[in-house]
């Protein structure tokens, strides 16, 4: 597990997107911050959000084949 510190315009879909991979993930990662982080959707500078090293998901996230 690591922790990100953000930067004033980061979003939650870009941060998963970045460091899990897939934007779908937002949901997963959303689910293990605490609750005073959910407020935001575009973040402020310094917030410190925990990413994971995996998630374990049990969501299959749909993908258009041309978005492979």
């Amino acid at each position: 597990m690591r922790i990100y510190k953000t930067k004033y315009g980061d979003t939650w879909d870009a941060i998963a997107r970045k460091y899990l991979g897939d934007e779908f993930a937002m949901d997963d990662l959303l689910a293990i911050q605490s609750e005073e982080l959910l407020q935001y959707y575009i973040l402020p500078d310094g917030l410190e959000i925990v990413i994971p090293d995996d998630l374990k998901s049990d969501v299959a996230y749909f993908r258009a084949p041309w978005a492979t």
